[in-house]
């Protein structure tokens, strides 16, 4: 593994736990963009493998920060043990994380990255993973990504796209 390697794969795990701020009650919506470019960016010549990991991390990153209310849940409300309680929530960070795995490894097995349309391809791929985790196994759509835009500019549009289409 070379440090390039190395950086783009912590690039993702940064840009992943940035992400989060995008929303409610930060609403630094700005920061979903720039998360998804670092990500987009992270990505180009990764192999698919490489692409998959650097997904993940993005996901650990992004639920990691994102989901602690979990914790917080399971503890209190849930009466679990401190350390049942983290074990929960982390093995819920790890389960959701493939889902953003899936969608780096889709997009690099899809598009060329030198191509102007990657960006597109992998825009929709993403839209097609974050509609998928809102429904598989019941779902689970918190941080889909066009949530952090009500804020934005685009919020006007939400009635008409919902938020997949503000995602993409």
């Amino acid at each position: 593994m070379n440090r390039r390697g190395l950086s783009a794969d912590a690039l993702s795990l940064l840009a992943g736990a940035a992400l989060p701020f995008a929303f409610a009650p930060f609403g630094r919506w700005p920061l979903a963009v720039a998360s998804m470019l670092l990500l987009l960016l992270s990505l180009r010549r990764a192999s698919a493998a490489r692409a998959a990991l650097r997904g993940y991390l993005f996901g650990l990153g992004c639920f990691g920060v994102g989901v602690s209310w979990v914790y917080v849940s399971v503890r209190l409300f849930g009466n679990a043990t401190a350390p049942l309680a983290a074990a929960v929530t982390l093995l819920f960070v790890l389960t959701l994380s493939i889902y953003t795995a899936l969608a780096a490894w889709l997009a690099a097995r899809l598009t060329d990255w030198s191509s102007p349309a990657a960006a597109v391809v992998f825009a929709a791929v993403w839209v097609w993973v974050e509609w998928l985790r809102g429904w598989l196994f019941t779902g689970f759509g918190w941080l889909q990504l066009g949530y952090a835009f009500t804020g934005a500019p685009i919020a006007e549009y939400a009635p008409w796209l919902g938020v997949l289409g503000l995602s993409f």
